[in-house]
């Protein structure tokens, strides 16, 4: 389905804005990890509740500006929830490959 959201002009902005939101998540989180022995419950919710709000302004920006076209909105939708999910499934890709050099557990 990626690659068909290349040549869709119209919710390609929402794919590529969905999954740079996702990569600012993913480097939040390792931000966190780099210092294991300092995460705390507070910094830990911190960190889940700045990366979740990320997430719901991009999908209240898709609601605003295309809140007019339903079947634009629901492509849109769509779009992002591919891009949400894009980085994540690479990240599993890489553990399931690389775990065994690196002692990595999924």
């Amino acid at each position: 389905m990626v690659p068909i959201l290349i040549f869709v002009r119209e919710i390609t902005l929402w794919f590529l804005i969905s999954v740079f939101a996702n990569i600012i998540n993913f480097f939040i989180l390792t931000l966190l990890e780099k210092t294991p022995e300092k995460i705390t419950n507070k910094k830990m919710l911190i960190n889940i509740l700045i990366r979740n709000s990320i997430n719901i302004v991009v999908l209240l920006l898709i609601l605003l500006i295309n809140r007019n076209n339903q079947t634009l909105l629901l492509k849109s939708y769509i779009a992002s929830a591919v891009g949400f999910l894009s980085i994540k499934v690479g990240i599993y890709i890489y553990k399931a490959f690389y775990r065994e050099k690196e002692g990595l557990v999924i």
